[in-house]
């Protein structure tokens, strides 16, 4: 009886974990919204028990698991062109400031020729 005791009462916490997180998640996030509103869409499956599981306002497993699975793979694709664009805006930006930094280098090298100092122009005015 001992032993059946804490395997239950650690079920119970698990459950209990389980239903405060559940009742905790927000539904009002943008991600949530668009989560639910996927789950909503979800096709019906051709089997009978499915389709009566479907009518009844229970959604197959499986589509659940595909359904998440298309959205993390439209999400990583979006992440990876996005990704590419950041690498050709970098190489951009990298091209942009080499080119600033050899026309200021050209800038310099004219100012420093001709700016002389007090002594050299007395030196050349006498």
């Amino acid at each position: 009886m001992s032993t059946e005791q804490p395997t239950l009462m650690k079920s119970s916490n698990v459950l209990s974990d389980k239903v405060n997180r559940a009742l905790h998640v927000r539904t009002d996030t943008p991600a949530m919204k668009a989560a639910l509103s996927a789950l909503a869409t979800l096709p019906s499956s051709t089997s009978s028990a499915s389709t009566d599981n479907n009518a009844n306002g229970v959604i197959d497993a499986k589509s659940v698991r595909a359904a998440i699975e298309t959205d993390a793979l439209r999400r990583a694709l979006q992440f990876q062109s996005e990704l590419q664009k950041l690498a050709r805006d970098a190489t951009i930006l990298r091209e942009r400031v080499d080119t600033v930094s050899r026309v200021a280098g050209h800038i310099g090298r004219i100012v420093d020729g001709r700016i002389i100092s007090k002594e050299q122009a007395d030196v050349l005015l006498n």
